[in-house]
């Protein structure tokens, strides 16, 4: 009798058991190979002004933890550049951590081609509308080692990774200190 409450207690136990989410693999469910980012970029300073497209595209899986990106620059009246990279699964779009395992006034620092990034979460549930739609994000602030005129924020989706990147900086030409802006909006992915 007790061998049959057992068996019955087991298999009420593997029928009521939901699939367990820490299965799913590492980084965000955007990270998959050919997923596509289009952005349009924009940049002015004082009566200059430029703009064009940016693109992120998963080109594939290195490993359990590591991606192969290209991202594609192009400015209107110049020729699209183009170059690999790296992201790991806890750095997407170079944000230095897995958005997943943060919250908001979380603070961290990532150095990323010796350039250190300080990067911290100021909101969640921010309303986001740009060329691809609108979106719910957490906006993080980020300023880097090289730059302390600096200061970008960007605007994260949980499905679509960064949708907007808005960022100020100062610029030293010739002795001449100029004020950026610079501007970065989703317009299309492929999934």
């Amino acid at each position: 009798m007790k061998i049959k409450i057992l068996f019955l207690v087991f298999i009420v136990a593997l029928v009521s058991c939901k699939k367990d989410d820490n299965n799913d693999p590492l980084g965000p469910s955007f990270l998959k190979n050919g997923n596509k980012w289009v952005y349009d970029i924009s940049v002015s300073s004082q009566n200059i002004s430029n703009s064009g497209s940016f693109t992120y595209e998963v080109l594939n899986k290195i490993d359990t933890e590591n991606y192969t990106i290209k991202e594609t620059t192009h400015f209107d009246g110049f020729q699209a550049e183009a170059e690999t990279t790296t992201w790991a699964f806890d750095n997407v779009f170079n944000l230095g951590r897995d958005m997943r395992n943060v919250g908001v006034g979380d603070s961290w620092s990532e150095p990323h081609n010796g350039v250190d990034y300080f990067t911290s979460v100021i909101e969640d549930g921010v309303e986001v509308t740009v060329p691809a739609g609108t979106f719910t994000c957490r906006k993080l602030r980020q300023t880097q080692s090289d730059n302390i005129t600096l200061e970008g924020f960007h605007y994260y989706n949980e499905d679509f990774g960064v949708v907007l990147v808005e960022q100020t900086y100062q610029q030293v030409e010739q002795g001449q200190t100029f004020n950026v802006e610079s501007k970065m909006k989703l317009k299309s992915t492929n999934f």
